[in-house]
């Protein structure tokens, strides 16, 4: 892991600014930006590169080869295995692709997930905090009298892939799935898939994105997923990464089989967001 340097930009937006805002796949990965050195740039091949603040960037966009078969050869490529996400969200150190579980536990705020050893940072307004926080308490209040499972928010982190961590909004996981029927003691992230999981979208999130977080999730046992979208009052519930449908604010949040008995009308949803009037 490349050690933290004061000078150096902390997210991929600063770097490219400070670059000119060059097309990224000009932009080599290879070495970690910032720390690309005289010695790498005599090894750096075609297309011809100049060495600027520590960053080989290419002259030319022809004739390209690959520096590394299992991570993406420029940062265009790797923003786009991320879902195209808002460049400012991708964090520079640890360099991309070296990121580790370590580093996500000392990644500070916000919150980050750690994808393809990449830190991306978690996006979350004020809103959509409150909408989240509506599902926490109604779905604690429906699994506490038959003692189901355990709510977790946005902070509580699963790794639901080799090397993927991930943070949905709210996850629900039924004891069932949980190792001897026990929250595990002393794990930062939890080795559990949750049967439910639910996000609400920010401004910044990218469809790309949300889809490939979904298709993880679904892949790995997910059960059910609930997209909420604030901007148009809809929700879209998934049971496979192939089968979904939309709900419109006049629909109703189903937990099925998953979490038998639950409902949540859209409108009840949405409403939280606003004072209720004064019957006074």
């Amino acid at each position: 892991m490349i050690a933290t340097a004061k000078h150096r930009p902390a997210t991929f937006a600063d770097l490219h600014r400070k670059l000119g805002e060059v097309p990224l796949d000009r932009i080599r990965l290879f070495p970690a930006p910032g720390t690309a050195t005289e010695a790498d740039l005599l090894t750096a091949g075609k297309p011809i590169c100049e060495l600027i603040d520590g960053v080989l960037v290419e002259k030319a966009l022809s004739g390209r080869e690959s520096i590394a078969k299992h991570l993406p050869a420029t940062f265009a490529d790797l923003h786009r295995k991320l879902g195209e996400v808002p460049l400012d969200r991708i964090r520079l150190i640890p360099a991309p692709g070296t990121a580790t579980e370590a580093d996500l536990l000392t990644a500070g705020k916000p919150i980050c997930e750690l994808i393809d050893g990449v830190l991306v940072e978690k996006p979350m307004g004020a809103r959509e905090s409150l909408l989240a926080g509506v599902i926490i308490q109604l779905f604690r209040n429906h699994i506490e009298a038959d003692d189901l499972g355990v709510v977790l928010g946005a902070d509580g982190f699963l790794r639901i892939l080799p090397g993927q961590i991930r943070a949905p909004d709210v996850s629900f996981i039924p004891w069932s799935t949980l190792p001897g029927g026990q929250i595990p003691e002393g794990e930062a992230y939890w080795s559990i898939v949750p049967a439910l999981a639910v996000e609400v979208l920010s401004p910044t999130n990218t469809k790309a994105e949300i889809d490939r977080k979904l298709r993880e999730l679904l892949a790995a046992g997910c059960k059910l997923a609930w997209v909420i979208e604030p901007e148009t009052q809809k929700a879209r519930v998934y049971t496979s990464a192939k089968r979904s449908r939309e709900i419109d604010e006049t629909g109703t949040l189903n937990g099925g089989k998953v979490l038998p008995g639950f409902t949540l009308l859209l409108a009840n949803l949405f409403a939280a967001t606003r004072r209720r009037e004064s019957t006074r």
